[in-house]
């Protein structure tokens, strides 16, 4: 059987802002970086800080949910010692 922990991992374009649908997680808008077409967002999600790129317009601070499929998540082993607040 499988055991242990795990961090799970999504590319930036397949988290959403808002929606109720699928897997979902809180947080909190940290930085809001315009480029051109869309937005680059870093989301504090509890300890870590996601990724997010999305033509939706949230202020910084804000809080926010987001979404994404179980398909567009992959889980990877943890890495003992490993600092990075990014996921």
């Amino acid at each position: 059987g499988c055991g242990g922990s795990g961090v799970g991992r999504s590319r930036p374009e397949r988290l959403n802002i808002g929606g109720t649908d699928g897997n979902l997680l809180s947080g909190t808008i940290r930085q809001r970086l315009y480029l051109g077409g869309h937005y680059e967002y870093l989301v504090a999600v509890g300890p870590s800080l996601l990724r997010v790129l999305s033509s939706v317009t949230v202020a910084e601070g804000a809080q926010v949910t987001l979404s994404f499929a179980a398909a567009d998540c992959i889980i990877l082993p943890a890495i003992e010692g490993e600092t990075t607040p990014w996921a």
